[in-house]
């Protein structure tokens, strides 16, 4: 009886365990911008993108050389610029345009790897605007491809994507910050067996070109803690193995 109990506990113990699971890095193709010569381009293992929802806007991404434009907290002596410019003007139509959602552009990456099933995955990049206003966001999205304006603004309430938008409102001119985002394959379950890609996002609503600021991106994953009942159920389980191992050591005393 005192063997099955233990293993009982061990076996309960390794379900609890796997909340805390196991952090590894994913390697991310030229997280830092780093292999590039400044200038206009898709970076090595990245992708520029375009929202078909947002038709007006011409953009392009610059592999920039740390100071132009003068930016701090960059480590490193490059970072990635995208432009997103409503100024479709032209003689005959001297009117900028700008969908009523405003318009979405950014840099998506290679593939990553896969999907795993129970695995949370988490991704950090150094974000930032060259001009600092309420009507632009700057943030990450993670998924299978590169997100769509719907994809992510507003807000959809089946998201295919994990992603954050922080607001230009909250940020200073030309400094970059760190942002995370997470993604749980149980709650993302359509995802699993999927292509693993990072996005950098940039949404604008303002008329006339602003740049975002990206660097120093970094993607890892873990096992994904367990769901709630099943951590309920293991400490149940704990609780009762453990009354019971201490009857059998009073039942074990001499009389």
């Amino acid at each position: 009886m005192k063997n099955l109990t233990t293993a009982l506990l061990y076996s309960v113990l390794s379900i609890a365990a796997l909340g805390r699971g196991f952090a590894g890095a994913i390697p991310v193709p030229n997280f830092s911008f780093e292999d590039s010569a400044p200038g206009f381009g898709n970076p090595t293992g990245w992708t520029l993108f375009n929202s078909s929802s947002s038709p007006t806007f011409s953009s392009d991404v610059l592999i920039a050389a740390n100071g132009t434009p003068l930016v701090s907290g960059v480590a490193g002596s490059q970072f990635a610029v995208v432009d997103l410019d409503h100024n479709n003007t032209s003689p005959a139509n001297p009117v900028s345009i700008v969908p009523p959602n405003g318009s979405l552009d950014g840099l998506t990456s290679d593939n990553l790897g896969i999907f795993a099933a129970n695995m949370l995955y988490t991704l950090t990049a150094s974000v930032g605007l060259q001009n600092a206003s309420s009507l632009l966001d700057v943030g990450l999205a993670l998924g299978t491809g590169a997100p769509a304006l719907a994809d992510v603004f507003p807000a959809p309430g089946q998201p295919s994507f994990a992603f954050a938008l922080i607001n230009g409102g909250g940020f200073s001119d030309n400094v970059l910050q760190d942002e995370t985002i997470t993604l749980n394959t149980n709650t993302f379950p359509g995802l699993v067996g999927q292509p693993i890609n990072a996005s950098l996002i940039f949404h604008s609503e303002q008329q006339f070109g602003r740049h975002a600021i990206f660097d120093n991106v970094r993607l890892s994953s873990s096992t994904a803690a367990p769901e709630p009942v099943s951590l309920m159920l293991s400490v149940v389980g704990l609780l009762v193995l453990g009354s019971v191992a201490l009857r059998e050591r009073r039942n074990a005393r001499p009389a």
